[in-house]
């Protein structure tokens, strides 16, 4: 990733609310003190951060993944669990 890739995203991040649509001031300072440090960094750091910042990403999408495959199997497989021979095992 190139400096100028790097800080260009970087300063995509300013103004936008959180994951959870959240534009609050905590999280406005929060954010905005974490730019400055990011800032502060060499560009090799801020490669580093970048890639951190995309595992984090990489795995909040993949923990959302699983939970809708999840759901999806419960629905799937609720045939299967809920029926009387099952019912005698669950009261064991």
């Amino acid at each position: 990733m190139t400096k100028d890739g790097s800080a260009a995203r970087i300063l995509l991040l300013e103004g936008q609310e959180d994951l959870e649509g959240r534009n609050s001031m905590s999280s406005l300072a929060r954010e905005r003190a974490l730019l400055e440090k990011i800032r502060a960094l060499p560009p090799e750091r801020m490669a580093e951060v970048e890639d951190f910042v995309d595992f984090l990403h990489q795995r909040h999408h993949d923990r959302e993944l699983s939970k809708a495959v999840t759901e999806l199997a419960e629905e799937a497989f609720r045939k299967a669990w809920d029926n009387e021979d099952d019912a005698e095992y669950d009261r064991l």
